[in-house]
């Protein structure tokens, strides 16, 4: 009996153990199908919203073009017996003129010097307000209309990704307001120190380069460096705002190809022979470098998976004001 009544309790004690690993089983499924219903509607939240950001990005092409650009202009013609002769270019207006648009068009980093970690990427949306001097007679003589905006918008659609040793790639696709021109860029970031769990100031590099496109007349490239320090401050493990100030150095790469000062005149250029003139209002502005140092601080706030950012660029002749909208995955 005393056997008997051991083995049911052992019996029992099995069931029992059973009975508790599958309630146990099913509860760790429940908690997995919960879990990948909440990543599922979180890819799906995060696919819409980089939707709408690139249709963001692409609604102002629909707008007017006053902001293109007519470099013919920036040639002045020498005529004799109503032919033009001979083109004197405005070099000086050339460089004042793309060195704005180098400003106004070059790859906005607009974050702190740390990383989204090795498996982290990001995109977002952003927009650049750059005012420029509309009262300048080079950008009254290439705009289309002749009546700039002291304010030069620029869409940026942003996308980043985490490498391992603190290290982020990037791209980049930017539209000027109003206008045809368009800029594709790329981006390389190091942190040299990248620490959120401490007080010390976070340190790290960035090198891009951009070239635009949509200008027929123009070639325009840029590339430069920023440096960047920042301090995270954290709020309760799930707010964290984070100043920075840091250093950018840019530098312009501009020509124009072949430019016909007398457009309204169908005819070809013609040699000079004897007993006739020459007349060739074709010019070529040649390829113009120039190097800026430019100074730069704003901060970014980020909540769970998205974060916003402000940051303003200094410089004498244009100062940019940009906003960014972001969502980490």
């Amino acid at each position: 009996m005393f056997k008997k009544g051991l083995y049911n309790d052992r019996r029992m004690a099995v069931v029992k153990t059973q009975g508790v690993d599958r309630m146990s089983g099913n509860s760790q499924l429940e908690k997995n199908m919960k879990q990948q219903r909440s990543n599922a509607i979180q890819r799906n939240v995060q696919r819409t919203l980089c939707a709408l950001l690139i249709l963001t990005a692409l609604c102002p092409p629909l707008w007017a073009g006053e902001n293109d650009l007519v470099l013919h202009r920036l040639g002045e013609c020498t005529y004799e017996n109503s032919e033009c002769v001979s083109v004197i270019p405005n070099t000086a207006a050339f460089e004042d003129l793309t060195r704005d648009l180098g400003f106004i068009l070059s790859p906005k980093g607009l974050s702190p010097a740390d990383t989204i970690g090795v498996a982290g990427f990001e995109s977002s949306f952003e927009i650049s307000l750059n005012v420029i001097d509309p009262s300048a007679e080079y950008w009254q003589t290439a705009v289309e209309d002749r009546d700039p905006s002291s304010l030069m918008a620029v869409s940026q659609v942003h996308f980043t990704k985490g490498l391992p040793h603190s290290v982020e790639i990037g791209g980049v696709l930017s539209h000027l307001h109003s206008s045809d021109i368009w800029s594709v860029g790329t981006e390389i970031t190091w942190s040299f120190h990248d620490d959120f769990f401490h007080p010390v100031p976070n340190l790290g590099a960035r090198g891009f380069v951009s070239h635009a496109v949509g200008a027929s007349d123009l070639n325009l490239t840029t590339a430069g460096v920023d440096v960047i320090t920042d301090v995270p401050i954290g709020v309760n493990g799930m707010f964290s705002f984070t100043p920075y100030v840091g250093y950018n150095f840019l530098a312009i790469f501009a020509s124009s190809r072949l430019l016909d000062a007398s457009p309204a005149d169908p005819a070809p250029p013609v040699e000079s022979t004897e007993g006739t003139l020459a007349v060739k209002p074709e010019f070529v502005f040649e390829n113009v470098t120039n190097t800026f140092h430019r100074y730069l601080g704003g901060f970014r706030c980020r909540f769970a998976y998205v974060n916003f950012t402000t940051e303003v660029l200094f410089s004498p002749e244009v100062q940019t004001y940009s906003f960014k909208l972001g969502m980490d995955f």
